[in-house]
């Protein structure tokens, strides 16, 4: 029943990206582009008491771009649709002694559905986008390794055996920058925060004993917070000098 379920989610993923294709208007879909991309994604989550970017895992997927109104924005101005698989959330390494008695380490499996809007400079091979990102999670592996028992100063999750989850869908802000490397290969700098939380509710203590009055506890939220880098090999991509005769190339 899982594995049903999993792939019915993509059947359903991948039909409303062949939608998007199809809904191209055909005098325009001559000027459509595809990416194939593949990168890392740095990430950490907001709200699961660890700092840090040390979370590291694979990104990668394929996405097609067209130009909006091109005879009157020459082009400048693009609209990009993406569909992405990616591994991200958080990592803390338990250390020896007391310095660092906790280790965490929390990967979340997406994919993902970026709709960009992007700007072009028309002079440099440099573009910036800004857009909304829907992520579908359906992968959850979590592991706690704590102290048997409370004690110290140090922030802990009050009860590991039961705790909430993870919300499936998500919704994210996503912020890009990718300038020309060697001819139609890109690289890509992506900044993607969590709008919609992860996780809700979250019980977390003062590591003190429960009952005694130096205890306290407090519930988190958790959203994903990641860093991507990426290679983006593009698919139709012409120079600015070429023309044909049903196309101005120069608008693309």
């Amino acid at each position: 029943m899982r594995y049903k379920y999993i792939m019915s989610k993509k059947k359903y993923l991948l039909s409303l990206f062949a939608v998007f294709i199809m809904a191209i208007p055909s005098a325009e879909a001559q000027l459509f582009q595809g990416m194939v991309s593949s990168g890392i994604n740095l990430s950490q989550v907001e709200g699961d008491e660890v700092s840090g970017f040390y979370h590291l895992g694979f990104t990668g997927g394929i996405g097609v771009m067209m130009p909006l109104q091109p005879s009157k924005l020459t082009g400048r101005w693009r609209a990009s649709m993406e569909l992405l698989y990616s591994r991200r959330g958080a990592y803390e390494k338990k250390g020896v002694g007391v310095k660092a008695p906790f280790g965490y380490s929390l990967t979340l499996q997406y994919v993902d559905i970026p709709v960009m809007i992007h700007y072009k400079d028309p002079k440099l091979d440099l573009m910036f986008g800004l857009g909304l990102q829907y992520g579908r999670l359906f992968k959850v592996n979590e592991q706690w390794r704590l102290p048997e028992s409370p004690g110290g100063d140090w922030v802990r999750p009050l009860d590991t055996a039961n705790v909430p989850s993870f919300n499936r869908n998500e919704l994210s802000i996503v912020a890009d920058v990718r300038f020309g490397i060697w001819k139609r290969l890109k690289c890509s700098i992506r900044w993607q925060y969590g709008l919609t939380a992860s996780r809700k509710g979250m019980t977390y203590s003062n590591s003190k004993a429960p009952g005694t009055t130096a205890f306290y506890q407090w519930n988190n939220d958790y959203k994903n917070h990641w860093l991507t880098l990426r290679l983006v090999y593009v698919i139709n991509e012409r120079s600015t000098k070429l023309k044909d005769r049903n196309i101005n190339r120069n608008q693309y």
